[in-house]
């Protein structure tokens, strides 16, 4: 797919992942460098709300730009185009925090067009099986503390009532667990599917061998956007 440059330029907003930024966008323009070289679509990324601090760059921001730029890469690859670096062009530490990309108008493509849909529509999935990860943490430290009271109880009777309680939840744990690794895998065949529905977009011609491994090249970058606080939307008549 070739880029359109000058007047075909789009620009991308990102916002906050949540159900207040699916409900708003905020418009950022497109600033142009007066250079003697062919125009490079640059794609202005907005995060609003958030403070530029270290932490949220490098968690945050870092690994959303270092996804786009993987998935860039292997589109790149697929359609066999020479693999360029993804330039951050500036960041603008003024609310709404702004990141001007440059090579990355494909990928931000496919995120606001295929992978952001999807991790709306499996938005409730994702939040239960963190909230049950979670409760499995507050489980396991509890079991902890009752079969370390009951090493340290004096008296036999109490010892044992504390080993029946603990093997009681940790038997909870374990059911548990099961339903956190069957609700895990259904995502998981839900996120094949979205890597497959990626590769139809950008190369449907793909044999059957390709997509097998393209498929296992996306998954990663995938799912670091999937559970990325950022999200992407762009305005086409913007320029």
């Amino acid at each position: 797919m070739e880029q359109e440059f000058g007047d075909g330029e789009s620009e991308y907003e990102v916002e906050g992942f949540g159900e207040e930024a699916f409900e708003s966008t905020q418009k950022g323009e497109i600033s142009e460098e007066a250079v003697y070289e062919p125009e490079e679509e640059v794609d202005e990324v907005l995060l609003t709300d958030e403070k530029l601090t270290p932490r949220f760059l490098s968690t945050v921001v870092g690994p959303f730009l270092m996804a786009t730029a993987d998935i860039q890469h292997i589109i790149d690859e697929i359609q066999g185009q020479p693999t360029q670096d993804v330039r951050v062009k500036s960041i603008n530490q003024y609310s709404p925090i702004n990141v001007s990309l440059e090579g990355a108008s494909e990928a931000l493509e496919q995120i606001k067009d295929t992978i952001v849909p999807w991790r709306r529509k499996h938005t409730k999935k994702i939040a239960r099986l963190t909230e049950r990860e979670k409760r499995v943490e507050i489980e396991n430290k509890k079991a902890e503390i009752l079969e370390k009271r009951a090493r340290a109880a004096i008296h036999e009777a109490e010892a044992e009532k504390l080993t029946v309680e603990a093997d009681e939840r940790r038997e909870k744990i374990e059911g548990m667990k099961l339903e956190n690794e069957k609700l895990r895998i259904e995502l998981y065949r839900a996120k094949i599917q979205l890597a497959l529905e990626v590769l139809n977009q950008v190369a449907p011609n793909l044999t059957e061998t390709e997509r097998i491994g393209y498929v296992v090249k996306l998954l990663p970058p995938l799912n670091t956007i999937v559970y990325s606080e950022i999200e992407v939307s762009t305005d086409d008549t913007a320029v």
